[in-house]
């Protein structure tokens, strides 16, 4: 909308940052507004509260957002307070059963970390949503523990299927233990990815996995400065201790020619939709030390319409 107001740096990173969450219809409280702030503008508010004497001075941001009790977000919006109360409800129910099959992947004696990620992992998980899993695992180990992964979930829970998709379960994106991402991020910027980083909720870790690939990845400090790698939801961390099925898993497939076959027999079932673009892009990526199976990567659509929302913003 038209305004008399000019806006500054700070103005604009607190409206892109509520107009990127609205476009998955979840409203911000202060401080997920503080943590989710970009780059520079991120770092120039020591805490929450600075951020808040900003948004109370800015006859700017106070044409365009609201607040309602905790909740910061984009004016005439105020209907997505009920949709982020019901998909709560709904995260907290799929967590339950997140943890179950997170508890049965990190048997695989290969796996160094288990993480929830996308719209559960911030809470957001509608009823039809699939329950995303992040894998950290040891180098070498990626394409025999995807095998055993995909098979004990097979026996514990339901993945996604075009017919069924409630509560499927969704074992896309495997890396090895320290890898850097930078070189997924779309170029031209990335707000998509770089929130996605920030919002790994960690449910099982070997020693410090995750604070490991945390610190592998200090690019995303300078993109989302206030952030940190997210914080177990919904109740306690997994804890698993080494069982008989464990220490089979590992005798079993311990041998380092195990993963060359697992490799070839997982490409061999892959469907020719995935081969041909495996590679290619950012997308769908089959590499020695990551597995993404992302068929529908949507971020650069997402950054399309967001931009799209920012000027209709005045941004």
């Amino acid at each position: 909308p038209a305004s008399l107001h000019m806006s500054t740096a700070s103005d604009r990173a607190i409206l892109g940052t509520l107009a990127f969450y609205d476009l998955f219809e979840y409203p911000l409280t202060l401080l997920e507004l503080w943590q989710k702030l970009p780059g520079k503008q991120g770092e120039g508010f020591r805490n929450a509260v600075e951020m808040e004497r900003c948004i109370e001075g800015s006859p700017f941001l106070k044409e365009r957002i609201e607040k309602d009790g905790a909740f910061y977000f984009l004016r005439g919006r105020s209907h997505i307070l009920s949709l982020r109360a019901r998909h709560f409800r709904e995260s907290l129910r799929k967590m339950k059963l997140a943890r179950r099959v997170s508890r049965w992947i990190s048997l695989v004696p290969f796996v160094k970390g288990v993480a929830v990620c996308n719209s559960l992992g911030y809470g957001n998980a509608a009823r039809e949503s699939d329950i995303d899993f992040f894998i950290l695992v040891e180098r070498g180990r990626l394409w025999v523990t995807r095998a055993i992964a995909v098979m004990l979930t097979e026996i514990v829970a339901s993945r996604p299927s075009s017919e069924k998709s409630k509560d499927g379960i969704c074992l896309s994106f495997f890396a090895a233990e320290g890898k850097n991402f930078l070189h997924l991020r779309l170029p031209g910027g990335d707000p998509y990815f770089d929130w996605w980083m920030t919002g790994i909720v960690p449910l099982y870790e070997r020693g410090d996995a995750f604070k490991q690939w945390w610190d592998g990845n200090r690019w995303v400090q300078s993109e989302r400065p206030n952030a940190s790698i997210g914080k177990t939801a919904f109740g306690l961390r997994v804890h698993v201790s080494v069982t008989v099925l464990s220490f089979a898993l590992k005798r079993i497939f311990g041998w380092s020619f195990v993963e060359r076959l697992a490799r070839f027999f997982e490409w061999r079932h892959l469907s020719r939709a995935v081969k041909d673009r495996a590679n290619i892009s950012t997308e769908i990526v089959l590499q020695d030390d990551i597995l993404k199976f992302h068929t529908s990567d949507a971020r650069a659509e997402y950054r399309r319409i967001w931009e799209k929302r920012l000027a209709g913003l005045g941004v």
